[in-house]
């Protein structure tokens, strides 16, 4: 009976940490909700964002079967096409609304980011770099051996991250204590000196590591962004940049969907649902913004659907 409640108080202290889905592509579509819930451009905090994460997963797993959820799940499927379709992440697709001269501004700044990124990512590249790529490898290779040996992973990223984790503990400090002896040999130190410079490789390399690693990994997103960018200051009038438009449009619908789907589902997943969602994000700033959606979605429609709407007014 102890055993059993200890075994309960555990249980509940892992769900309450993690998230699951019913497959990794239900996964990567629970991370479009949330992307897509909050209003434009407002970053959530962490902790925020996780309360989300977990709320939708609850969702996904009580209203599997719901009609309204099996909708959503193939119009954020479509999206989510589109968005690889057209290399923007979701996140990004703001960019797009912006006029030549606001996009050619921005472009200014990620260009400042990027070189400052460089400046500071680029020059320890050499020394954690192989760490990296020798921690990427045995993981990858382990991974293959768990997904061959087991019946029930599907990617095996836990695996990863694991053997990622044990296999960096051993590397680094043998790799500094070698830097340490090359810096002591090539400059012709004394043993003492080749010694004390080892012991600061080991205490002094990571921190070093870890400032390096975080400007070079905000290398790549700025490059993804200056791609953006230059699609609308090259792209010639909006008039004419039409997959923009159905992006930006779809997003839009997108985002009243998923809060549309939340408001009718929330009640049946659980009877706190919308109470834990609102004290994630206030109804009054929802409310505000799907007003706001309402007065740009029409600036921001295709030719197309802009002729309808025109047509519409016509006969009306």
């Amino acid at each position: 009976m102890y055993w059993s409640c200890v075994c309960c108080i555990v249980f509940q202290g892992m769900r309450s940490c993690i998230i699951t889905a019913q497959d990794h592509e239900t996964m990567t579509l629970i991370h479009l909700c949330c992307s897509l819930y909050p209003p434009e451009r407002l970053r959530l905090s962490p902790e925020k964002l996780f309360n989300l994460n977990q709320l939708l997963s609850k969702l996904f797993w009580r209203c599997a079967d719901s009609p309204e959820l099996s909708n959503l799940r193939q119009d954020l499927a479509q999206y989510q096409g589109a968005l690889q379709r057209a290399g923007i992440p979701d996140h990004d697709v703001w960019m797009l609304k912006q006029s030549t001269a606001g996009a050619s501004l921005c472009f200014a700044e990620k260009l400042i980011a990027l070189l400052f990124a460089i400046g500071l990512g680029v020059p320890l590249l050499p020394l954690w770099g192989p760490l990296r790529v020798i921690a990427y490898f045995l993981a990858e290779r382990h991974r293959a051996q768990a997904l061959a040996a087991s019946s029930v992973k599907v990617k095996g990223m836990d695996v990863v991250a694991s053997y990622k984790v044990i296999v960096l503990l051993v590397c680094v400090p043998l790799f500094n204590l070698v830097y340490g002896a090359i810096f002591g040999l090539v400059f012709r130190r004394t043993l003492a000196e080749t010694l004390a410079t080892m012991l600061l490789c080991i205490c002094l390399l990571p921190v070093a590591y870890y400032f390096s690693m975080r400007q070079a990994e905000k290398i790549l997103p700025l490059i993804r962004q200056m791609r953006t960018l230059i699609i609308v200051v090259v792209g010639k009038v909006n008039i004419w940049r039409e997959n923009e438009r159905e992006l930006i449009t779809q997003r839009m619908n997108l985002q009243f969907s998923v809060r549309e789907t939340l408001l009718k589902l929330g009640p049946q997943t659980s009877p706190a649902f919308m109470e834990e969602l609102y004290s994630i994000l206030p109804k009054a700033v929802l409310v505000a913004d799907i007003k706001r959606l309402i007065r740009k979605k029409e600036d921001f429609a295709p030719l197309q659907m802009k002729s309808l709407m025109n047509n519409a007014e016509e006969i009306l």
